[in-house]
């Protein structure tokens, strides 16, 4: 649970902070803190100033709950049906730090993946400038770690002819960094940032290190091809280079927990899992999707993250095809993940297709099918497990408020149980909040879940619902109206 107070100082353009609340992840990685925050405030900028959230892909064996966790703190849950699946009304995604994805199936089991996310290079318009100053408590929602406090400060400046110079510092007892970079918008070519880091880290079992890390993003939309390189990255870190959160752990490794009977040796899991003597090395990253046509789009989005002092490597791939033909859309999507801590990889690949109804009927305005859809899936883990539904979804009520779905099949082969699979869900959004409530079965396993969720904005004529609440709010006052 968060809380924390804000303040806009508006002449500084910015906004204070007091509380639960998280750093910007554009120069330093991200980190969740209680404390107090000083930063410019993005929002007080045009939209077409702001910055972007990454997308996330991914496909689900059966119904399944998708939560997101950044910096050890879920940010995004949602309930997805069997298939391929694409996240992309993240909110506040922006602080940066690698988005954990985990996908929990009815049956109990789960895929877990990482999805890296850096900001896009670092440029600010000539004059404008950008910053933050934070002071706290280090909060990761992990049990292994402690929480120091720490003082971080960044800065970024827009240059003449396109340049940029940012900047920045970390510090607490134990860790030490200086950053600093510049950014470039080449035209045409695109836009490039370079930075450097410069690193001092006492760890969990006192001993010093140093080093640096360097890291170069690019990002370039090629609208003639209809190619859009949303990010591509690469990072280099010497051996002695560890992070601020690396030596906030308790101890050097995940394999040991102390318990009353003494230290036992636990099997690591990748959501959990470190070793501080396998630091990070090296990081390549892509996002990257190309206009094919009218009607269809490729995507590939792709990652992998080596370690000093052995061959292991993290690995994730995502790669999609959505297209339409008419009005009815299909997408093939395959999707690969491997933890350089665990064996095996998980790979699945779907196919899926929905064909509104309006294709075989002639609806007039008052039909309840005007808003339906029949869909079919199809995934298979490459284990031979596979999967077979068939569905219907749409919307309901004036104002589409009320969206249902369904779908019911086969699930057959691989190490799972032949048999039914299938699941039905309604959801609500109104005036005062939304609401859902759903059910699932598979392989003998029954979900039931449901949920709410609004926001309550008190003010001097009393307290209004609402839906939920992110940043800025506007209340107006008019008598008379009818809410709906």
């Amino acid at each position: 649970m968060n809380s924390w107070l804000e303040r806009d100082i508006t002449p500084l353009r910015a906004r204070l902070t007091l509380g639960d609340s998280y750093t910007n992840g554009d120069i330093f990685d991200g980190i969740n803190f209680r404390g107090a925050q000083l930063a410019s405030d993005d929002n007080m900028l045009p939209d077409s100033q702001k910055g972007f959230a990454p997308v996330i892909h991914g496909i689900a064996r059966g119904t399944a709950q998708v939560s997101i966790k950044q910096n050890g703190y879920e940010i995004y849950q949602s309930t997805v049906p069997p298939g391929p699946f694409t996240i992309n009304d993240l909110y506040a995604a922006g602080n940066g730090g690698d988005l954990q994805v985990t996908i929990k199936e009815a049956d109990g089991t789960s895929q877990v993946f990482s999805v890296p996310w850096s900001t896009v290079p670092m440029l600010q318009r000539e004059g404008h400038t950008r910053y933050a100053v934070t002071a706290g408590e280090y909060r990761s929602g992990n049990d292994q770690q402690e929480k120091p406090k720490f003082f971080q400060s960044t800065l970024l400046h827009g240059l003449p002819a396109g340049w940029t110079l940012y900047g920045g510092t970390q510090l607490a007892d134990n860790y030490r960094a200086f950053n600093l970079g510049v950014g470039k918008n080449m035209g045409e070519f695109g836009a490039v940032s370079l930075d450097a880091t410069q690193a001092n880290a006492t760890l969990p079992d006192d001993s010093s290190h140093q080093g640096q890390s360097i890291r170069f993003l690019y990002n370039k939309s090629l609208y003639e091809t209809g190619t859009n390189v949303q990010l591509v990255g690469y990072r280099y870190s010497t051996q002695g280079y560890y992070s601020f959160a690396d030596t906030t752990y308790r101890r050097m490794s995940g394999y040991d927990v102390e318990t009353q009977d003494g230290v036992i040796q636990v099997k690591p899991k990748f959501t959990d899992y470190y070793n501080l003597a396998y630091n990070k090395r090296g990081k390549v990253q892509m996002s990257v999707t190309q206009q094919l046509g009218r009607t269809a789009t490729l995507y590939v989005n792709g990652s992998r993250q080596t370690y000093w002092s052995t061959n292991k490597a993290d690995e994730q791939l995502q790669l999609g095809l959505n297209a339409a033909v008419d009005d009815i859309n299909w997408t093939l999507s395959y999707s690969l993940t491997k933890n350089a801590w665990q064996q095996g990889r998980d790979q699945m690949l779907a196919f899926n297709v929905n064909i509104p109804f309006s294709h075989w009927l002639r609806s007039d305005s008052k039909s309840v099918w005007r808003h339906a859809s029949a869909s079919y899936s199809m995934s298979h883990d490459l284990n031979g497990r596979m999967t077979n539904l068939a569905g219907l979804y749409g919307t309901l009520l004036e104002d589409n408020n009320l969206s249902y779905s369904m779908q019911t099949g086969y699930a057959s082969g691989g190490e799972g149980n032949n048999g039914g699979t299938g699941y039905a869900a309604m959801n609500y959004r109104g005036g005062y909040g939304n609401a859902n409530v759903g059910y699932s079965h598979s392989d003998g396993f029954k979900q039931l879940y449901y949920g709410m969720s609004g926001g309550v904005l008190a003010h001097a004529n009393g307290i209004t619902l609402s839906q939920p609440l992110n940043d800025t709010v506007v209340l107006i006052k008019a008598p008379g109206a009818r809410r709906t």
